[in-house]
């Protein structure tokens, strides 16, 4: 009996440790300052965003946000198909507005 509980909270620790792991690679909160640095880091100069730019994309799609965690897997890809629906006028007007 001993030697099957030793087994079982071997394979729990084990299991706790990947999960802590993958929770952290995985679930990790990212701020706003970090989106846009990564965003940035991976766009071509057409698409690059900007605090006032990020500010409205949470505004017009505040559905997308659950809380403060600006998630790059979530995230990008519709902050990118909104960028570029936007008329360039407007574009320009965002990125000029003080946040």
């Amino acid at each position: 009996m001993g030697l099957r509980v030793a087994f079982y909270f071997s394979n729990l620790k084990r299991e706790t440790r990947f999960l802590s792991e993958a929770k952290g690679s995985y679930f990790k909160m990212t701020t706003k300052e970090q989106f846009l640095s990564e965003h940035n880091r991976l766009s071509p100069l057409n698409l690059q965003a900007t605090m006032a730019l990020l500010s409205r994309f949470r505004i017009d799609k505040a559905s997308l946000f659950k809380n403060d965690d600006w998630s790059i897997d979530k995230l990008r890809r519709p902050f990118i198909s909104w960028l570029t629906s936007l008329p360039s006028g407007e574009k320009e007007k965002i990125k000029k507005e003080k946040i």
